[in-house]
């Protein structure tokens, strides 16, 4: 059973919010969360060791059960299409973007990059403002 624990939209980043915009974008579908713990790895003798930290991907399967991987608040490809579906209007200030749903009164997301400010936007119009989201995305 998977716990659970709020975080405020504004305050998603990384693998949170894309989890979340999954869930906004794709309801009712189950997004699948791969977690690879942080490990400590030796190469070859006499050579320091390597420490990988710990990693969370997303990813669910599409048409004819292709694996897709889903960064929408960092990869354009992922990302880019939704500010067109969701009809997002963008608007930059000094070095903070502001995203907000078209027609939507509470719809607006702000952030570090219009990718990321898109995102938080659908998030709140979708889901609100605090969303439950799994424990194990948290670091």
């Amino acid at each position: 059973m998977t716990d659970f624990v709020g975080v405020k939209t504004s305050e998603m980043t990384g693998v949170v919010l894309n989890w979340a915009t999954f869930c906004a974008v794709y309801p009712g579908m189950q997004a699948t969360i791969n977690v690879i713990e942080s490990t400590t790895k030796v190469l070859f003798e006499g050579a320091k060791p390597i420490t990988f930290p710990r990693a969370v991907r997303l990813s669910y399967f599409g048409a004819y059960g292709f694996e897709h991987h889903w960064y929408p608040s960092s990869d354009w490809e992922c990302g880019g299409p939704l500010l067109d579906r969701f009809a997002i209007e963008i608007l930059r200030s000094g070095s903070v973007v502001h995203a907000k749903r078209s027609g939507l009164p509470n719809a607006a997301g702000c952030g570090e990059t219009t990718l990321i400010a898109a995102c938080r936007s659908i998030v709140a119009s979708v889901l609100g403002d605090t969303v439950s989201v799994p424990k194990e995305l948290l670091s």
